[in-house]
């Protein structure tokens, strides 16, 4: 995102996930998100990932996403 500079991991990070999590619904525009996206670094794939899982186990288990 805009607060990490381009050659960034955080934004290689961001950059491989963001395509799925935005088709699951994640809303990258929200401001508080952002704001964790901006502090967070440590543990940042790990995050992604279990976002990607729990959001998809949700939706296989026809869950509202809240």
């Amino acid at each position: 995102m805009w607060f990490w500079s381009a050659d960034s991991v955080e934004q290689e990070l961001f950059d491989l996930y963001a395509p799925a999590l935005r088709t699951a619904g994640v809303n990258f525009s929200d401001e508080q998100l952002q704001e964790t996206l901006e502090a967070a670094s440590l543990g940042l794939e790990d995050a992604f990932r279990s976002g990607i899982v729990a959001i998809r186990s949700r939706q296989l288990n026809h869950q509202r996403i809240t």
